[in-house]
């Protein structure tokens, strides 16, 4: 018959609700980011913005939607790349009655804030707020 150590299930009980909070706390390691992408002071009415990590090749990816974005992502040093995109002509899809309109779109900003961007971040903890502040031709600020 085994026997049990009191204090040994005392111990394993006290350290239950660390044990929970660590799964759930630090579940995959990833942090929300929030903040808001203008360009000239003005709020970019829509758009993307994407978070590149290093070495592993991982993206956190997010809709911006007037102005404002929101991400989990896993800490560290980031390539920063934003796309705004303004609609130019908008078409039905084909002749057929009932037929869905297209938005026909254009990239906005200039290619050094998305496909060329040296923006760069490093994201430290949970509920950062990480504005950009574009201008036409180069970034004025980035805050936190």
């Amino acid at each position: 018959m085994a026997t049990r150590c009191k204090p040994c299930a005392k111990l394993s009980f006290a350290l239950l609700p660390l044990v929970l909070c660590a799964a759930g706390c630090f579940g995959n390691g990833r942090v929300e980011i929030a903040g808001k992408v203008r360009l000239d002071g003005v709020p970019v009415e829509r758009g993307a913005i994407r978070f590149l990590h290093g070495g592993n090749g991982a993206i956190a990816t997010a809709l911006i939607e007037r102005g404002d974005y929101r991400t989990r992502m896993i800490p560290g040093p980031k390539r920063v790349e934003i796309d705004a995109l303004k609609v130019v002509k908008r078409q039905l899809a084909s002749n057929e009655p009932g037929a869905p309109i297209v938005n026909f779109t254009e990239q906005i900003l200039p290619s050094e804030y998305n496909t060329q961007s040296k923006l760069k971040v490093e994201i430290i903890e949970s509920n950062e707020s990480l504005d950009f502040d574009l201008g036409s031709s180069i970034v004025k600020n980035v805050s936190r």
